[in-house]
Protein backbone atom coordinates (compact mmCIF):
# COMPACT_ATOMS: atom_id res chain seq x y z
CA UNK A 1 0.00 0.00 0.00
CA UNK A 2 3.05 2.22 -0.27
CA UNK A 3 2.47 2.75 -4.01
CA UNK A 4 0.11 5.60 -4.90
CA UNK A 5 -3.13 4.22 -6.35
CA UNK A 6 -2.36 0.69 -5.16
CA UNK A 7 -6.01 -0.35 -4.85
CA UNK A 8 -6.75 0.66 -8.44
CA UNK A 9 -3.58 -1.06 -9.67
CA UNK A 10 -4.71 -4.26 -7.93
CA UNK A 11 -8.15 -3.88 -9.53
CA UNK A 12 -6.67 -3.48 -13.01
CA UNK A 13 -4.12 -6.26 -12.66
CA UNK A 14 -6.55 -8.77 -11.16
CA UNK A 15 -8.75 -8.56 -14.25
CA UNK A 16 -5.87 -8.50 -16.75
CA UNK A 17 -3.79 -11.50 -15.68
CA UNK A 18 -4.48 -15.18 -16.37
CA UNK A 19 -6.53 -16.98 -13.69
CA UNK A 20 -3.48 -18.86 -12.39
CA UNK A 21 -1.68 -15.60 -11.49
CA UNK A 22 -2.39 -14.37 -7.98
CA UNK A 23 -2.34 -10.67 -7.21
CA UNK A 24 -1.86 -9.69 -3.61
CA UNK A 25 -1.58 -6.60 -1.47
CA UNK A 26 1.25 -5.72 0.88
CA UNK A 27 1.74 -3.29 3.73
CA UNK A 28 -1.91 -3.64 4.72
CA UNK A 29 -2.24 -2.29 8.27
CA UNK A 30 -5.96 -1.74 8.81
CA UNK A 31 -9.33 -3.40 8.24
CA UNK A 32 -10.69 -0.83 5.79
CA UNK A 33 -7.70 -1.20 3.50
CA UNK A 34 -7.99 -4.99 3.73
CA UNK A 35 -11.62 -4.75 2.60
CA UNK A 36 -10.70 -2.43 -0.27
CA UNK A 37 -7.91 -4.61 -1.65
CA UNK A 38 -10.01 -7.77 -1.37
CA UNK A 39 -12.87 -6.07 -3.23
CA UNK A 40 -10.33 -4.96 -5.84
CA UNK A 41 -9.29 -8.58 -6.40
CA UNK A 42 -6.37 -9.29 -4.07
CA UNK A 43 -5.99 -13.03 -3.51
CA UNK A 44 -3.78 -12.56 -0.44
CA UNK A 45 -2.92 -9.84 2.05
CA UNK A 46 0.44 -9.21 3.72
CA UNK A 47 1.06 -6.81 6.58
CA UNK A 48 4.13 -5.51 8.38
CA UNK A 49 2.34 -5.80 11.75
CA UNK A 50 -0.19 -8.02 13.48
CA UNK A 51 -3.63 -6.45 13.26
CA UNK A 52 -6.24 -8.97 14.36
CA UNK A 53 -8.92 -7.02 12.54
CA UNK A 54 -7.09 -7.50 9.24
CA UNK A 55 -6.76 -11.23 9.96
CA UNK A 56 -10.48 -11.42 10.72
CA UNK A 57 -11.48 -9.54 7.55
CA UNK A 58 -9.35 -11.84 5.41
CA UNK A 59 -10.49 -15.05 7.10
CA UNK A 60 -14.16 -14.05 6.76
CA UNK A 61 -13.64 -13.66 3.00
CA UNK A 62 -11.46 -16.78 2.57
CA UNK A 63 -8.41 -14.70 1.61
CA UNK A 64 -4.91 -15.79 2.64
CA UNK A 65 -3.41 -13.47 5.23
CA UNK A 66 0.20 -13.06 6.29
CA UNK A 67 0.68 -10.64 9.19
CA UNK A 68 4.06 -9.37 10.29
CA UNK A 69 5.09 -10.53 13.76
CA UNK A 70 8.25 -10.09 15.79
CA UNK A 71 7.80 -11.67 19.21
CA UNK A 72 6.78 -15.21 20.13
CA UNK A 73 3.56 -13.79 21.60
CA UNK A 74 2.68 -12.03 18.35
CA UNK A 75 3.51 -15.14 16.32
CA UNK A 76 1.32 -17.39 18.45
CA UNK A 77 -1.49 -14.83 18.56
CA UNK A 78 -1.46 -14.54 14.77
CA UNK A 79 -1.41 -18.32 14.32
CA UNK A 80 -4.27 -18.80 16.78
CA UNK A 81 -6.26 -16.09 14.96
CA UNK A 82 -5.99 -18.06 11.72
CA UNK A 83 -3.08 -16.47 9.87
CA UNK A 84 -2.07 -18.63 6.93
CA UNK A 85 1.60 -17.68 7.05
CA UNK A 86 3.51 -15.67 9.64
CA UNK A 87 5.89 -13.08 8.26
CA UNK A 88 8.58 -12.57 10.88
CA UNK A 89 9.31 -8.90 10.49
CA UNK A 90 11.77 -7.37 10.62
CA UNK A 91 13.88 -10.51 10.50
CA UNK A 92 17.17 -9.20 9.14
CA UNK A 93 18.51 -8.33 12.58
CA UNK A 94 17.48 -11.67 14.08
CA UNK A 95 19.20 -14.27 11.92
CA UNK A 96 18.62 -18.03 11.67
CA UNK A 97 19.30 -18.63 15.38
CA UNK A 98 16.11 -16.74 16.29
CA UNK A 99 14.02 -19.23 14.35
CA UNK A 100 15.84 -22.16 15.91
CA UNK A 101 15.30 -20.66 19.37
CA UNK A 102 11.57 -20.23 18.67
CA UNK A 103 11.25 -23.81 17.62
CA UNK A 104 12.85 -25.18 20.78
CA UNK A 105 10.01 -24.67 23.27
CA UNK A 106 7.13 -25.06 20.86
CA UNK A 107 6.47 -27.31 17.88
CA UNK A 108 3.87 -24.72 16.81
CA UNK A 109 6.76 -22.54 15.64
CA UNK A 110 8.23 -25.29 13.45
Amino acid sequence: MTVPGAVEIIRQLSTAVPPDVLIGAGTVTDEETAKQVIEAGAAFVVGPVLNLGVVSVCKSRDIAVMPGCYTPTEILTAWNAGADIIKVFPATSLGPKYFKDLRGPSPTFG
